[in-house]
């Protein structure tokens, strides 16, 4: 509709620019049709107007210019300015001489003569003119805003609370769906269409609606300014030049828009169904804005009302995001028919200040669109795969362009490292942490980015080929390395729970190799087989990790549950202790505190009790004995926890138990992270979400739908035999269930998006006998199953194969 739009505005205001033109909805064409006598071009009303008009017919394409070239840039047609047309006949006659005189005799009281909304629109000219402080700016902004909502409540409107309600959750189904009006099928009781029908016609007047535009402007301006000069502040190396106070991203527009929202709802506020009155209208008109203003694209430019409309959502949506009774107030439905995964990816890598990403709007992909955020990440990562694919194979061509006597050479060195179109990784079934570890270590950034093929058991003589389920088996045995407990990287609570080792004595780049390995398995599309704590994705979401609120209990209760309890129980008016922190490193136990001092690149502890059980503990000699780390013998003596510390000390401790005490571990394993994937591309995700992207599903397989997403060959659905293998593997214990997926699949996890995003195929197993065990190929996710006399025989080939086919590739 919008192409259509802008199309018909071209050719009514512009033409097709072609002599031969006779179109009458064709500026051109009435020229050519009119000459040599003047043709008068439509007003920008009379174009807004046919257009739409045009474009709403039943068959909307066939008045379009036939020289009008497909696909042209929309021409530039003025948009109407200020509530009066001065060409309207009505216009005009108000303001002829006889009329005028005819009003001046007419006795109007005495006072303010001003429409409020023309006044309340003019009073915002300072945030597009000027720089005023946020507190001016805001001040203008909610004046605005809240005269829209309070001139005259809604609610009055109506004999009951509960028809209110009803009403404006009408309206706000209406109003999110992108229409002006209700659907005619469909649309429940008349009293109900009626009653919004009110709330809907609030909502078309004019004059409310410039007023809103021209704040939700507003915001985005101010908004706009200050991230750009928060750039600049963080991008100066000299601070010779700081913002001034009166823009400071400190006290944003945005900060102080949620403080105010706030502060309105908690007081004099009607809760209903979705929240709050004061809540549920300025969604309404943010919601009403946006998809006036929204141009269907992917990227909305910053400073129009659009983006502003989304950006008071976001505010809206930082005080309501845990509230599940609010989350319908969100979702914006017609932005399926507008958004295209495609498109939204290739518009995701085009980074421009100037405009945010829908994707970026995180709110917008809560419910009816959260599977729009992980297509768009694996599409995202799949563009960038194939940009340095094809680099490697115009590498080639150049070269047997350039020297084509060396098609018959293999390349070798630097060369090889060019022109190779994977990332192939040989791993050997004895010693798999250290081939992986040696052959990812110092590889060129730009190979990181190819697709992944694993060469996994030559020692063996597996006849194995990667095409997808030799690298699942891959980082599914490369996980259970690392995690292992003789390994010493990461330490594993009662739960399965596991998080970095605090003082760990391996090597920094252990880690950092394994954040390297676990974002090349996301950017291949690999779930993998570990547990770690909601807390690690909230740091690893940050841009540091220092900006994660690290303070409370909560964030221990799913790794040190006795840890909480402990420290719940800390009583300074009855037992008074030392503000220490005590860790374990091995054999030695020290009481320690962090300092923000570094010393020749490590991270310095402030010591001030050790002893071990064993031996003398001396400092000195064992300063440099952990990596990242640098021990020191602290001065004098340590504080003591009292009622007035006490909430600072439980802040520290939790602080030390989940980022300190593992800090350098933590900047190694983010630096091999995000030598794939930026930090912008995992911003698509809240902590749940990316969790459930790295880690899949922890519950148990739902066997109907995967029986629903099963596909055969040489088999039917409903025969008997299919049937009887499906309730043969419903009766069996959720273990062997995941094994079976893992015997077929590869995969040890539900992927996110569950059953139905793997690939299974049962197939006929071909010159099979009864003695012939079920055979699997995991790259393609195919069961090649034979077909046997009875469910015993069944049930025991299938477990048997199951048990000795779980790894390797060969024949049983």
């Amino acid at each position: 509709m919008e192409y259509l739009i802008e199309q018909y505005s071209k050719q009514l205001y512009e033409g097709c620019g072609n002599n031969d033109c006779t179109s009458a909805l064709c500026h051109t064409g009435r020229i050519n049709k009119n000459a040599p006598a003047p043709t008068r071009r439509y007003t920008a009303r009379s174009v807004r107007g046919l257009a739409i008009t045009l474009a709403s017919d039943p068959s909307p394409e066939q008045y379009l210019c036939p020289y009008l070239k497909a696909g042209a840039e929309p021409g530039k047609v003025p948009r109407p300015d200020g509530p009066r047309d001065p060409t309207s006949f009505m216009q005009q006659l108000s303001d002829s001489t006889a009329i005028k005189a005819a009003f001046s005799q007419i006795a109007i009281p005495r006072g303010v003569a001003v429409d409020p909304v023309m006044r309340l629109y003019h009073s915002l000219d300072p945030l597009f003119t000027g720089i005023p402080s946020n507190i001016e700016a805001l001040d203008l902004i909610i004046q605005s805003m809240e005269w829209v909502t309070e001139a005259s409540p809604l609610i009055e409107r109506f004999d009951t609370e509960d028809a209110y309600w009803r009403a404006l959750t009408r309206a706000n189904e209406i109003i999110g769906a992108g229409y002006a009006y209700p659907r005619v099928h469909g649309s429940g009781h008349f009293r109900h269409i009626q009653n919004s029908l009110v709330i809907l016609d609030r909502f078309e007047d004019r004059g409310r609606i410039r007023l809103m535009t021209r704040a939700f402007e507003a915001i985005s301006r101010r908004t706009a300014l200050e991230d750009a000069l928060k750039e600049c502040s963080i991008n100066s190396k000299t601070h010779h030049e700081r913002p001034s106070s009166a823009v400071t991203p400190r006290s944003s527009v945005k900060q102080r828009l949620v403080h105010m929202i706030a502060k309105t709802i908690n007081s004099n506020s009607v809760f209903g169904e979705y929240g709050t009155s004061t809540f549920t209208e300025p969604v309404l008109w943010a919601r009403k804005i946006f998809w006036r203003e929204w141009n269907g694209k992917t990227k909305i430019r910053r400073g129009t009302a659009a983006c502003g409309a989304l950006e008071y959502m976001e505010a809206l949506y930082a005080i309501h995001k845990c509230d599940t009774a609010t989350r319908a107030a969100w979702d914006l439905p017609s932005m399926n028919f507008h958004l295209q995964i495609t498109e939204m990816a290739k518009s995701w890598l085009e980074d421009d200040e100037s405009f945010r990403h829908v994707l970026s709007f995180g709110f917008l992909f809560q419910s009816q669109h959260r599977n729009s955020r992980l297509t768009c990440f694996r599409m995202i990562n799949h563009l960038k795969m194939q940009k340095s694919h094809n680099a490697s194979i115009a590498a080639r061509r150049l070269r047997l362009k350039a020297a084509p006597s060396t098609a018959i050479l293999t390349p070798e060195g630097r060369l090889k490292y060019t022109e190779d179109p994977y990332l192939v990784l040989r791993i050997s079934r004895h010693n798999q942490l250290k081939d992986a570890y040696d052959q990812i270590w110092q590889r060129r950034r730009d190979e990181l980015f190819r697709p992944l093929r694993v060469r996994l058991g030559d020692d063996f003589d597996e006849i194995g080929q990667d095409l997808g389920g030799v690298q699942l088996e891959f980082f599914n045995l490369l996980c259970n390395n690392v995690f292992a407990e003789d390994a010493g990287l990461f330490v594993a609570a009662d739960n399965g729970v596991c998080f970095f080792q605090p003082m760990s004595l391996q090597p920094l780049y252990m880690f950092e190799l394994f954040g390297l390995f676990v974002s090349l398995a996301l950017y291949n599309g690999i779930t993998l087989p570990i547990n770690l704590p909601m807390t690690f994705y909230r740091q690893l979401l940050e841009d540091s990790p220092e900006d994660c609120d690290l303070s409370t209990l909560d964030q221990l209760e799913d790794i040190w549950p006795d840890e909480v309890k402990m420290l719940g129980q800390i009583d300074p008016a009855i037992v008074e202790r030392d503000y220490t922190i005590p860790i374990q490193a091995h054999d030695v136990v020290l009481e320690v505190r962090p300092t923000s001092r570094v010393h020749e690149g490590r991270l310095v502890l402030d010591v001030y009790n050790a002893y071990s059980a064993s031996r003398e503990v001396d400092i000195e000699a064992i300063a440099d004995a952990w990596p990242g780390w640098h021990l020191v013998q602290a001065l004098s003596d340590a504080p003591v926890i009292t009622p007035e510390n006490k909430q600072q000390y439980l802040d520290d401790r939790v602080r030390w138990l989940i980022h300190d005490s593992v800090k350098p571990q933590w900047e190694a394993f983010r630096r091999g992270f995000f030598n794939i994937i930026d930090h912008r591309s995992i911003s698509l995700f809240n902590p749940e979400s990316f969790q459930l992207l790295t880690e899949g599903k922890k519950a148990d397989l739902d066997i109907v739908s995967l029986e629903k997403a099963t596909t055969y060959k040489d088999f039917d659905r409903t025969s008997k035999y299919i049937r009887m293998f499906w309730r043969m593997v419903s009766k069996w214990s959720p273990k062997q269930q995941m094994d079976l997926v893992k015997f077929v699949t590869a995969v040890e996890r539900i992927p996110c998006g569950g059953p139905a995003r793997l690939t299974f195929v049962i197939q006929k197993a071909e010159t099979a006998t009864a003695d012939s065990l079920p055979t699997s190929s995991t790259c393609f996710g195919v069961l090649r199953l034979p077909v046997y006399p009875d469910l015993k025989t069944l049930e025991e080939k299938m477990l048997k194969a199951m048990e000795y086919g779980g790894e390797g590739f060969g024949m049983v």
